[in-house]
């Protein structure tokens, strides 16, 4: 279910382009979007018009910009009158294969593009051009606040960043305290020396303002004294790094940092998991009606947020998934105030499966403490014919019978926008039918970003029609294990509702 959010014609000149760019961006601010998507996205765009208006040959007359939200997909449609740009795909390619310089002109538009889409589509038409741009909700880059007084390095520290984090640049203390009153960091890379103080300070600003999320700071100095790194280190600084900075030591320390950081929040995550996993539990029933129920799952090292429930009715029986955006203690507790939530829920029998969406929608949305929370989520009410489906966002399920069938079910994921209708989809199912149901975490840059789920995982299934249950549920937990590694980048969950042949 695709839901239009803004759309817009205007003429193709620079000073239309920018009225396209605020009210677009007037309208996302409305929705609950991560501050690095706006930012990109509205970049973008600015970059995609003003290059059509001035290398168009001909130039175009006018632009027409649509922005939907598909599950938990985020699309952007630019269309024009103009000439077409035969290189686009050609350049796109070309840009991918180096970084930009921080001097450089030719490419920098296209890099930025690219790094506000997981995915772009371009073709000319017999009428202009078409682009679409999509960014998934649900993955996103770490954010690295950098700091940085001179302003030709901050350009050059981001400019190295870019490709692989999402930098924040800022040129002073009181620049970055504003940042990290408002936003959650991933890292930080910050100069020693600031014409407003010492980059140490940033550390206690954040223990203070995020003493459970504190992130690993990184000094940066050109100053080689030996007290100036034990000062930093003493401090509390992950790592001290000396100027000049080549951009490969950069990604790699930084890498190094967060990598350092997840281990010791999964040690934080496993000791609060261990008082909370009862709430959360996979222990659904291995029998629901006609149907066997087998589940697979793994957690990331700083995991937690995925969670599948069972409740009986009357007439049907309910599972929910769950797959909380996020990883750590943020993303269990979380977890956990959904299954509170929707057992709560389930005691209003007259909600059908659309309707229980509404109303968790309806939940994420006015809570504020599950304001950070977005999250997918799709039910399955299941009787003796077959199953009836909703979704808020979550990957579409798959059915394996004589044939192997997508099932095309959507919605806005959680959280995002206002609360809104759901639709749901009624599917049968033959004894022998196998209906597998999944966590974006099995392939977490392709299936987060609205793609079908990998070989692998289809090829676990395909090669495993005459299996038991039981015996399948093992093959593709080997596939999975092969593929993601024993402990993945993220958390993933895989369960399969099989129908029983009649006796």
């Amino acid at each position: 279910m695709t839901l239009r959010i803004f759309e817009a014609n205007r003429t193709a000149t620079l000073q239309d382009v920018s009225w396209l760019r605020k009210a677009m961006g007037r309208e996302l601010r409305a929705l609950r979007l991560p501050v690095e998507s706006l930012d990109d996205l509205q970049l973008a765009f600015s970059e995609l018009a003003t290059n059509a208006i001035i290398h168009g040959s001909p130039a175009p007359s006018f632009l027409d910009l649509a922005v939907d939200i598909d599950g938990s997909l985020l699309m952007i449609t630019l269309s024009d009158d103009g000439g077409c740009f035969n290189g686009f795909h050609a350049a796109c390619a070309s840009v991918k294969e180096s970084a930009i310089s921080p001097e450089a002109t030719s490419g920098r538009g296209v890099h930025i593009v690219q790094r506000a889409f997981d995915s772009m589509d371009y073709r000319p038409t017999e009428h202009g051009n078409v682009f679409v741009g999509r960014r998934s909700l649900r993955f996103s880059r770490a954010k690295i606040l950098v700091v940085e007084d001179v302003q030709c390095l901050l350009t050059t520290y981001c400019e190295h960043l870019s490709h692989d984090f999402h930098p924040i640049g800022c040129t002073s203390l009181a620049e970055a305290r504003s940042v990290i009153q408002t936003q959650r960091i991933d890292a930080v890379l910050t100069d020693f020396h600031l014409a407003d103080g010492s980059g140490t300070c940033l550390l206690a600003e954040y223990d203070k303002l995020w003493p459970e999320a504190s992130p690993p700071v990184i000094l940066v100095s050109a100053d080689k004294s030996p007290q100036i790194k034990d000062a930093a280190l003493r401090f509390g600084a992950e790592f001290f790094v000396e100027k000049p900075v080549k951009r490969e030591q950069l990604i790699s320390t930084i890498r190094l940092a967060l990598d350092r950081s997840m281990i010791r929040n999964a040690r934080l995550t496993r000791s609060f998991g261990r008082h909370v996993d009862a709430l959360v539990a996979l222990a659904p029933p291995e029998q629901i009606g006609a149907y066997g129920l087998g589940v697979v799952a793994a957690t990331a090292a700083s995991g937690g947020g995925d969670i599948l429930l069972h409740h009986r009715h009357e007439d049907f029986e309910r599972l929910v998934i769950v797959d909380v955006m996020g990883h750590g203690v943020p993303a269990k507790a979380w977890a956990v105030a959904y299954a509170a939530i929707i057992k709560t829920l389930q005691q209003e029998r007259a909600l059908d499966a659309a309707g229980f969406l509404r109303k968790l929608s309806e939940i994420a949305w006015n809570d504020r403490s599950l304001e950070s929370a977005l999250a997918t989520v799709m039910v399955l009410d299941i009787n003796d014919v077959g199953a009836t489906i909703a979704s808020a966002g979550h990957p579409p399920p798959l059915v394996f019978g004589n044939e192997t069938i997508r099932i095309p079910v959507g919605g806005p994921l959680l959280g995002v926008m206002p609360p809104c209708d759901y639709a749901s989809t009624t599917i049968a199912l033959n004894p022998g039918d196998r209906l597998v149901f999944f966590t974006d975490g099995i392939d977490p840059m392709d299936v987060a970003a609205g793609g079908a789920p990998p070989h692998w995982f289809l090829q676990a299934f395909e090669t495993s029609r005459s299996f038991t249950l039981d015996r399948t549920l093992a093959s593709v937990k080997r596939a999975a294990e092969r593929a993601l590694g024993p402990q993945p980048a993220d958390d993933w969950l895989v369960a399969v509702l099989e129908k029983a042949a009649p006796r």
